[in-house]
């Protein structure tokens, strides 16, 4: 039995996305109904999953913004581990994925230098459009 909040994975949905090719979200969210009735598919969960698919590098999918359809020609397999990590399914092996790096905590004498120097640049690059303008 599933989890009570448990999700449609992206291996899953890329499965669906896979042997229904040219599909809207509508029919893709009856497909996955159909299929995994005890995950409880959503239609804003469908839309995530697609847009997510469409901002990857490691995807290859088509819109027709006419007919709304999609279909998924390739996706990488790292694909399916970033979505893993993100969602908490895994845990990154050490030095396989870039971790991020803390921010530096800065006080209020750095802060007011900044500032300061933000400013300046702010100063500086004003004057020099003003004098290509002037030329």
């Amino acid at each position: 039995m599933a989890k009570p909040n448990q999700k449609i994975s992206a291996r899953e949905f890329c499965d669906v996305l896979f042997a229904n090719k040219n599909v809207t979200p509508a029919e893709i969210l009856m497909i996955l109904r159909k299929k995994y009735p005890h995950l409880e598919p959503t239609r804003q969960g469908v839309n995530n999953y697609l847009s997510s698919l469409k901002a990857s590098s490691l995807t290859d999918i088509s819109h027709d913004k006419a007919t709304g359809r999609y279909t998924l020609r390739s996706i990488s397999d790292a694909y399916f581990r970033y979505s893993a990590y993100r969602q908490g399914d895994k845990k990154p092996k050490q030095g396989k994925t870039p971790q991020a790096k803390p921010r530096s905590v800065m006080d209020d004498h750095e802060i007011a230098i900044c500032r300061l120097v933000s400013m300046f640049d702010h100063c500086i690059s004003s004057v020099r459009s003003c004098s290509v303008v002037a030329n």
